[in-house]
């Protein structure tokens, strides 16, 4: 795999091996900040002021607050990332609060330099293009599929049963039996499997030393 950086430093790998170890949806990540993580244990609630991009306040879906247990790795993604100042924009009216998100992007119209982001599909169509993998048409990988990847290796591999699934999901039994069961999707492993190539499959030093460079 060529080597891929997002046009606006968003650290996509990183993403990528965060959501495959923690089954989060993309906004519980693009929203999670520094102070959600405590003791390897990722808190999951109301945050009255968490800047959003309709003002402040923030919860996870249906108001359903968790806890997710990160794995060593995703706590090793989390380590290699940069604590940087940010802010959260709001559309209407435009102004800015704030923050400490985890996954940013650069912004140079605030003294932070960074602010969260909403949405990440160019740059996730970018990176599956540059791993030679499908981005477009009805063979696309999906992002939503990193949840059901999630779900079936904790299945097989890490033995957890449905209920634990679930909880760390943040949906009941019932929905995840019915839309999160399935097959390891296998280009989400030639996606990891590219990565760890092109760093020589030592992936977390590499991603460090990646994000050292750009800090630098």
């Amino acid at each position: 795999m060529p080597p891929y950086e997002s046009d606006n430093d968003f650290p996509i790998k990183e993403f990528f091996l965060f959501a495959r170890e923690t089954g989060a949806r993309l906004g519980e990540i693009l929203h999670l900040e520094w102070d959600d993580v405590k003791d390897g244990i990722w808190h999951l609630k109301r945050k009255p002021s968490c800047p959003t991009k309709y003002g402040l306040g923030w919860a996870p879906k249906w108001g359903k607050e968790r806890k997710v247990f990160l794995s060593p790795t995703a706590q090793a993604v989390l380590d290699s990332l940069p604590k940087v100042a940010s802010v959260g924009w709001q559309q209407h009216p435009r102004m800015s609060y704030p923050a400490n998100f985890v996954f940013v992007v650069r912004d140079h119209k605030s003294p932070e330099g960074w602010r969260r982001t909403d949405q990440i599909n160019k740059t996730w169509r970018s990176l599956l293009k540059a791993a030679g993998l499908p981005y477009e048409g009805p063979d696309k990988l999906i992002r939503h599929d990193l949840r059901r990847t999630w779900n079936q290796e904790a299945q097989n591999f890490r033995g957890l049963d449905e209920v634990m699934r679930s909880q760390q999901l943040g949906h009941s039994t019932a929905v995840n039996h019915l839309h999160y069961a399935g097959e390891i999707d296998p280009d989400m492993q030639r996606l990891l499997a590219k990565l760890k190539a092109s760093s020589g499959g030592n992936l977390i030093p590499f991603l460090k030393k990646d994000q050292k460079k750009k800090s630098g």
